[in-house]
């Protein structure tokens, strides 16, 4: 006869916006383990046989992952552990979508700007395409730092839309950090008049490897 609890362990690692649960260092001495139920925040449970289990398509913040061990008597145990979803790398795309997107590969948004207020400090932004841009990008965020950068083994432009007159590309202030990596700034559409990057006196900008300005001034 079964008289003993399972013994329920968690360990819980991310990756963007996923949350991977390990509950394999679970136990049951006397009459083996059942299931497995996961759940995040205490709501919605999910029961598996495996000792993983993924949460996918999270936004950035803490949440709390509960795990429940049931074992062949019906008898249960539960643990928990808090994690936190940060955007270390975070995607864009001309095809992406501001309004429903993550930020992941999969999924990425379609906004310079919403990329950089999603991402966390020293953290990276990835362009998975060129982007035609009709409005300025402005990294304003006190002492961020970001890299920005193609996809790999690819090489993406910034260009302003034609459309859109006397449009900065980019503008980086307030003592925050830019990194420039396998990316063009395209002056196209933009007067020899106009600024294609702005960078305060109190900012920072680095352009690493295959990081180009290309002005083609309009007459």
């Amino acid at each position: 006869m079964d008289t003993q609890n399972p013994v329920a362990k968690i360990t819980a690692t991310t990756k963007q916006n996923t949350i991977t649960i390990n509950a394999s260092g679970s136990s049951d001495s006397e009459s083996g383990i059942k299931n497995y139920q996961y759940s995040r925040d205490n709501k919605t449970w999910y029961t598996s046989t495996a000792n993983t289990y993924t949460f996918t398509g999270l936004a950035d913040g803490s949440y709390t992952i509960y795990v429940k061990v049931t074992d062949n008597a019906g008898r249960t145990a539960t643990t928990s552990t808090t994690v936190t979803v940060a955007y270390t790398t975070v995607y864009v795309s001309a095809t992406g979508n501001n309004s429903t997107a993550n930020g992941s590969y999969n999924n990425p948004f379609s906004s310079l700007q919403t990329a950089y207020e999603n991402v966390q400090n020293n953290g990276y932004i990835v362009l998975l395409s060129n982007l035609t841009m009709n409005y300025t990008a402005d990294f304003y965020i006190q002492n961020k730092s970001v890299v920005l950068k193609s996809a790999d083994n690819a090489i993406y432009s910034l260009i302003r839309d034609a459309n859109s007159p006397n449009r900065t590309l980019l503008k980086i202030e307030n003592q925050s950090t830019a990194s420039l990596t396998n990316i063009i700034l395209d002056g196209k559409n933009i007067s020899s008049s106009e600024s294609l990057l702005t960078i305060a006196t109190n900012a920072t900008v680095y352009l690493n490897e295959k990081a180009t300005i290309e002005m083609h001034p309009l007459e």
